[in-house]
């Protein structure tokens, strides 16, 4: 025989938990989403009663009077507004799956099991500031919990021992001085996101597994091949020939009615892409020694893809510094030299490769002083470091024994002086000519320097 149940309960407007004595109640496992434990207990239907008729019509009349809101399902000690909006809602509405969740201790005082759900490293929802359709709600810092409707200012919610009702946010006995948070499912991809290498096979996992839901993979169909899995918490795919950023996603649909996305979760397929080596010019370039000059990797390499950039050059004397990921500055020291400049990258599914040329010579150009001049002017070769002297430089293979041909003329073009020097320096004269500007034009036979000064008496 049944006993008779005894209700005893510490209730207030300030918290929606209700404890029964006299052992009414009988723990039971719950899980959430992500399998993280929450304390929950189940009604003892076999030694006790839930209400009779006329207690349901108490109930539903003693709860609701006041409020404008509507009943969905009848007063019930079977399960509570956390146990409604966080566990059963989703498909667990049979008597037997009815569960009953507190958030404080009998003493009134918060235990944070509720918490669990949105909160810590395997956290299940996450808050949301846009309101839609199916979000759990709670009532913060008071101890509610409702779900969301089609309509945006509703929501239904279990009230204690009381009806399932649907109303408006503040119709509601726990709405006072409460601040309305809402959340959302949280679904993650779990799996390994290092380079994948063709004919290779990888198995993804939801992070979220509630019976009942249906669970949508998508992927890059260019690199990345179905296995198994379809519609289940675990998708096994293959990665195909080519090489490139792949992606994954997962949807899924709960049976409370949820819907949510994962974001795109990317890993590299096949080896880094490597088409072509980026130098200081356009090809054939010619460089100087002792000069340092940038080169880079087209395309760019994806850390996605994990490889690492090596660089060379043939012949070897230089010196290489990389910088950054993708690029390196290299000085070169023989001059009259092609030189190849080679990048490799490598990852775990293999090697690619691409290369340049440069042609390196001994750099010179020219100075002119005094200037102002009044009777000489002293021209010197000069050794050139800097990259950006090449538009002044002339690039030869040249010696102490290279001879110039030199040409003096005036602002409009007419010819003062021409003359043949060599050597690292020589002096033209210039006493003759009148106050003005000048150009001394110098030629090996292949480059042109220019020189500009002035005549002043």
């Amino acid at each position: 025989m049944k006993k008779y149940l005894v209700v005893l309960f510490i209730l207030s407007l300030s918290a929606n938990n209700i404890f029964l004595s006299y052992g009414q109640y009988i723990e039971a496992d719950v899980t959430t989403p992500t399998n993280v434990s929450v304390d929950a207990s189940r009604f003892d239907e076999d030694n006790y009663d839930d209400f009779d008729a006329s207690e349901i019509a108490y109930y539903n009349w003693w709860w609701t009077y006041g409020y404008n809101c509507r009943i969905i399902a009848n007063s019930t000690n079977y399960y509570n507004c956390h146990g409604y909006a966080w566990h059963n809602i989703e498909g667990r509405m049979g008597q037997s799956d009815l569960r009953w969740i507190n958030d404080i201790d009998y003493g009134g005082n918060p235990i944070y099991n509720v918490t669990k759900y949105y909160t810590g490293i395997n956290k299940s929802y996450t808050e949301t500031q846009t309101v839609t359709n199916h979000l759990r709600v709670s009532y913060f810092p008071r101890d509610h919990s409702a779900v969301t409707t089609e309509d945006q200012d509703s929501v239904i919610s279990k009230w204690a021992y009381g009806p399932l009702v649907k109303h408006k946010l503040a119709q509601c006995p726990f709405y006072n001085n409460s601040e309305i948070k809402y959340y959302k499912l949280w679904p993650k991809i779990n799996g390994t996101f290092t380079t994948f290498c063709e004919s290779s096979e990888r198995t993804f996992s939801s992070n979220i597994s509630i019976p009942g839901s249906t669970y949508t993979w998508t992927k890059d169909n260019n690199l990345l091949d179905y296995v198994s899995g379809a519609s289940t918490t675990n998708y096994r795919v293959e990665a195909l020939s080519g090489s490139g950023k792949a992606w994954l996603r997962l949807q899924i649909t709960t049976p409370g009615g949820e819907v949510a996305t994962t974001d795109y979760n990317y890993l590299w397929v096949g080896k880094q892409t490597l088409d072509d080596v980026i130098g200081p010019g356009y090809y054939p370039y010619e460089g100087c020694t002792n000069t340092e000059y940038s080169f880079s990797v087209s395309p760019l390499m994806d850390p996605l893809s994990q490889g690492t950039l090596t660089w060379s050059i043939i012949p070897s004397s230089g010196y290489i510094y990389p910088y950054y990921t993708n690029y390196a500055a290299i000085t070169f020291y023989y001059p009259h030299a092609g030189y190849r400049v080679l990048a490799n990258i490598q990852n775990a599914c293999g090697t690619n490769y691409a290369e340049t040329s440069i042609y390196i010579e001994d750099c010179y150009y020219f100075s002119i002083s005094p200037n102002p001049a009044s009777d000489n002017v002293t021209i010197n070769r000069v050794a050139a470091c800097e990259e950006n002297d090449v538009k002044t430089m002339m690039i030869s293979s040249v010696n102490s024994n290279t001879t110039y041909d030199i040409q003096i003329v005036d602002y409009y073009g007419s010819l003062h002086l021409q003359t043949t020097k060599s050597g690292d320096s020589f002096t033209l004269p210039v006493s003759n000519l009148k106050d003005g500007t000048y150009f001394v034009k110098i030629t090996n036979g292949k480059e042109i320097s220019n020189l500009k000064f002035v005549v002043k008496h």
